[in-house]
């Protein structure tokens, strides 16, 4: 033992006699070396598929950085030294680079004493060999366990510690001389256990028919390792972080009419799918088959494509920016169930843009990593797959490498669920994230214009149509959910604004309708969880704007059918949401002087109709206070409105990004008789409108208050409960 102590030394004194001293220059790249084994080694495409993370390391850094990847397969902490490979990086190193030591699958190999160490071996070789002598050349040492190896345990599923002594020395050493450890065992452990026991085969070296490896990695594997050490160096050396960036993500700037090749051989293994986001406008041809053609607007355009033998192929007719990501995903025919476990996507740190399928026809919220992202989503739904409701949630963060989905309430099972990285090829679309009950929330995914619609008969929230009142870049997050109110949405949904949210957002808080049914039934209940929603939004700059719910049909009304207001507004619950806007000096918008004002003009029968659920067999009134299509659609174009009228006046909604509602505004008419509602609520009537198809005259009119401005009269063919769309700034009708 002495005796081999002794040569060591020797040989890494003759090391450091005969390496001339080495200076970095100013403008010399910092390099990262790596001493380790066949899991870190690089291979070429005759090894194809196998990958060892150290080929890939090179993609999570800045081209100031230089990976050199020293690993070789077969060795351990000894070998590697007595081959004289640490000797050789020690003479081509300079002071200010790094060296990345990762042994202990092959330190062990007691019936091979070339690679064989004891425990005070390998640590004597460690600490007294490789760190000294890295340090006694002005190195910066980094210690890394060693990858996880492939092994369930039958009966629970999931990967246990797979530390050995080499390990622990490891550990032991880094801690007792201050130096970073990077934990790659732990995090490897991870990314198995949350792929699971099939879907991590893909990550390790197993090939149909061929090799079934537990312990040496795929491409794909290999990309998953690389990111795990590139995270854990963002963690522990600081002095590397500005250098680091995502490997996952590909950008480049396409010339017109000249095809771009992606290459994605080092993520094809284990990624079927990927996503293509392109700024500009013109066509767009990916891999040949994919067209898009989108106006000059900048607005997001992403496509989702497969790869074609490892490569993405991308054509534009104009110059433009795109960039490619890896589609992360999971999707089974019977759904997953998440009552009991998550459905996990294992990925890299980041913000991702999420889209949901859902499984059944039951409502159900769905949460990111106990973070609320949907709620009500498609609440009655459809029972067909592959088409069922989807839910999109973009820009979410990502910590810890995985998303954790669930979905619950009156159902538990999803789908499917799958999130590409946001690209940043866009300038971030600003986020109008909505607080609230039932009367604001999402029911059904979508709503297409060419669909007939009973008046009454679809139960939507008016928060569900703000999409369309937007510019295009901008997106509403309507996180409202039926029966919720202030101080539970408080607690279990703002986590999520606080997390994701950016200065310049706005937030959209409505309640009072629910919350004195809640808690204590006390109105300070409720202004306190408003008061303190207020303070927390406006802390990380983004504006609340609180709204006064809406009126209620199920009130009284005079013998003349006009509307009464009911005393005390929600037993007083409606006056203190008002109060508190005021006294946090906080946007507000009363839509329920706005509703109430505009019931009372158009009269209880057709509020009863077409505002609110109406049952048509029975010819009877279903619910006195949820709105149907056409009445969510109206308060929501009343809220627009009051907002475009105040932002001359208040500095907070100048920047709210409406597009021209009126545009937006809609028509629609009954089996007896069609109303047209101006700005200022002016009614046309057309009665004794028949079943079939009509060539009708319509007559359109312009109301400023109760003053009339002009009439024009349209000659127009519909058919029963159609939908129009009516321009006001020119008061034209179009089909």
């Amino acid at each position: 033992m002495k005796r081999f102590l002794a040569l060591m030394t020797v040989m890494s004194v003759l090391t450091l006699l005969c390496h001339q001293s080495a200076v970095k220059g100013e403008d010399t790249k910092v390099r990262i070396f790596i001493a380790g084994d066949s899991t870190a080694q690089s291979y070429g495409e005759r090894f194809a598929p196998q990958g060892g993370w150290g080929q890939y390391l090179q993609l999570f850094f800045t081209s100031d950085v230089e990976v050199v990847n020293r690993a070789i397969a077969g060795r351990s902490l000894k070998s590697f030294f007595n081959d004289g490979r640490f000797g050789s990086i020690l003479e081509e190193a300079a002071a200010g680079d790094y060296i990345i030591i990762q042994f202990g699958h092959n330190d062990g190999a007691w019936d091979k004493p070339e690679r064989y160490a004891t425990e005070s071996e390998f640590e004597y070789l460690l600490r007294d060999e490789y760190i000294a002598a890295a340090k006694a050349r002005n190195l910066n040492v980094l210690l890394a366990t060693q990858t996880t190896s492939r092994w369930f345990n039958e009966d629970t599923g999931v990967i246990g510690d797979t530390s050995n002594v080499y390990t622990n020395i490891i550990r032991a050493v880094a801690a007792e001389l201050a130096l970073p450890l990077l934990e790659v065992n732990t995090a490897t452990r991870e990314i198995a256990n949350a792929l699971g026991v099939e879907d991590s085969k893909k990550a390790y070296l197993w090939v149909d028919g061929v090799s079934s490896d537990n312990t040496h990695f795929s491409r794909y594997g290999a990309m998953l390792v690389a990111d795990a050490v590139a995270n854990e160096i963002k963690q522990n050396v600081p002095a590397l972080n500005d250098k680091l960036i995502n490997g996952y993500r590909i950008t480049k700037t396409l010339s017109p009419g000249i095809a771009a090749e992606f290459d994605v051989s080092h993520l094809s293994r284990g990624f079927e799918r990927f996503a293509v986001s392109v700024s500009g406008c013109g066509m767009l041809r990916i891999n040949g088959e994919v067209y898009i053609i989108e106006g000059c607007d900048d607005k997001r355009v992403t496509a989702i494509v497969e790869a074609v033998d490892e490569k993405v192929i991308v054509t534009s007719a104009n110059a433009v920016t795109a960039e490619l990501s890896p589609l992360w995903s999971a999707e089974a025919q019977n759904g997953f169930d998440t009552a009991s476990s998550p459905l996990t996507l294992y990925m890299p740190d980041d913000t991702y843009d999420f889209t949901f399928v859902k499984q059944d026809t039951e409502r159900g919220s769905i949460s990111i990593n106990s973070q609320q992202v949907g709620s009500n989503v498609d609440m009655y739904g459809t029972t067909s797959i592959p088409s069922p409701a989807v839910h999109k949630f973009p820009e979410f963060k990502i910590t810890g490498r995985r998303a954790d989905i669930r979905i619950g309430g009156r159902t538990t099972r999803i789908h499917s669920a799958s999130a590409y990285l946001t690209p940043r090829v866009f300038t971030r679309t600003r986020k109008i994230y909505v607080a609230g009950d039932s009367t604001l929330c999402s029911y059904y995914p979508e709503y297409p214009d060419t669909e007939d619609i009973l008046p009454g008969t679809r139960q939507t929230g008016w928060a569900q149509f703000l999409e369309r009142f937007v510019t295009t870049d901008a997106q509403v997050v309507n996180l409202a959910s039926s029966g919720d109110w202030a101080r539970n949405w408080r607690d279990v949904v703002f986590a999520t604004i606080e997390n994701n949210a950016h200065p310049g957002d706005y937030f959209i808080i409505q309640f009072g309708i629910n919350d004195r049914n809640r808690d204590d039934k006390q109105i300070i209940t409720m202004t306190s969880a408003l008061e303190d929603m207020i303070n927390r939004a406006k802390a990380i700059g983004v504006v609340p704007i609180i709204i006064k719910p809406q009126a209620s049909v199920g009130y009284s009304w005079g013998n003349a059918g006009d509307f009464e207001r009911p005393n005390g507004n929600n037993g007083g619950f409606f006056t203190a949401v008002s109060d508190c806007a005021q006294k946090n000096d906080v946007a507000f918008i009363d839509l329920y002087d706005l509703s109430a004002e505009h019931f009372a003009r158009v009269g209880r029968e057709f509020v009863s109709q077409n505002y609110h659920l109406w049952d048509y067999e029975n010819n009877t009134m279903r619910d006195k206070l949820h709105l149907s299509y056409l009445g969510a659609q109206t308060l929501c174009t009343f809220v627009c409105e009051d907002i475009v009228r105040q932002k001359s006046d208040d500095e907070r909604l100048s920047s709210f990004p409406l597009n021209d509602e009126c545009e937006m505004r809609k028509i629609l008419y009954t089996k007896d008789s069609l109303r047209l509602w101006s700005d200022a609520g002016g009614v046309v009537r057309l009665d004794n409108f028949s079943d079939t198809k009509k060539n009708v005259t319509l007559i359109l009119c312009t109301y400023e208050g109760a003053a009339l401005q002009f009439c024009e009269t349209r000659t127009i063919t519909l058919s029963p409960y159609s939908t129009i769309y009516v321009n006001q700034s020119s008061c034209m009708v179009m089909l």
